[in-house]
């Protein structure tokens, strides 16, 4: 699907098709990260294995992000919500992966791609009390840094499930949302994201250059 280059690790991370079985919740690559933990663009995905808060485990790295909301005044952004993201590359290549289907019960083998090449994006999810799906408002945080949703009702603080999410068909990749706002970030709120936990309060004009740039607020100097 693409390969992003991670500048502090040196390497690059593919994302690959993969696949998901919701019968066992099985998979790996863009359909397990689409379908099962409801992030739904290229970009997010690209943007968190940019990140360097990566902690090396064996062959795998988990590169951690946070995404958030912000309440702006003139000066300074109250963070009112922050979620940790954690996405989890494999630098090695089995060459397969198998598990065992339950409609009906068999072993399914199913290939990584070439040996030679690096397995990349094994999932990527939300680091949540309970369920595993991201809510709808941490793809557009980390698509579209410092800016509010102009579509959002102010009353509204419902979230719901977009039609995007619904599971992907075999034949063709899910389609990318990547300018889509999302329908639970309010009229009100800033989207941000960064590679560090947030602080409490952030300078206004940083938030301003984080949607200039296009850029993590933790990349900013």
């Amino acid at each position: 699907m693409q390969t992003t280059h991670n500048a502090k690790l040196g390497i690059g991370i593919p994302l690959r098709r993969g696949f998901f079985d919701t019968d066992v919740n099985k998979g790996f690559g863009w359909d397990k990260v689409w379908n099962y933990h409801n992030i739904t663009t290229l970009t997010a995905v690209a943007n968190m294995s940019k990140s360097t808060n990566t902690t090396i485990q064996g062959t795998s790295v988990i590169l951690k992000t946070w995404a958030g909301k912000m309440e702006c005044s003139a000066f300074s952004c109250r963070v009112t919500e922050q979620i940790e993201l954690r996405l989890v590359a494999v630098t090695s290549n089995p060459g397969t992966y198998s598990y065992t289907a339950a409609n009906p019960k068999r072993l399914v083998t199913v290939s990584t791609g070439a040996t030679n090449q690096s397995w990349g994006v094994q999932t990527a999810y939300c680091v949540l009390a309970s369920g595993v799906r991201c809510p709808n408002w941490v793809t557009f945080s980390l698509t579209n840094p410092g800016i509010p949703n102009p579509k959002r009702a102010a009353s509204s603080t419902t979230d719901r499930t977009p039609a995007s999410a619904a599971p992907a068909q075999p034949q063709a990749a899910p389609q990318e949302l990547i300018e889509a706002p999302a329908d639970d970030v309010q009229v009100d709120e800033y989207a941000v994201f960064s590679y560090e936990p947030l602080p409490d309060e952030v300078d206004e004009s940083l938030v301003q250059q984080a949607q200039d740039d296009g850029v993590p607020l933790s990349e900013i100097d």
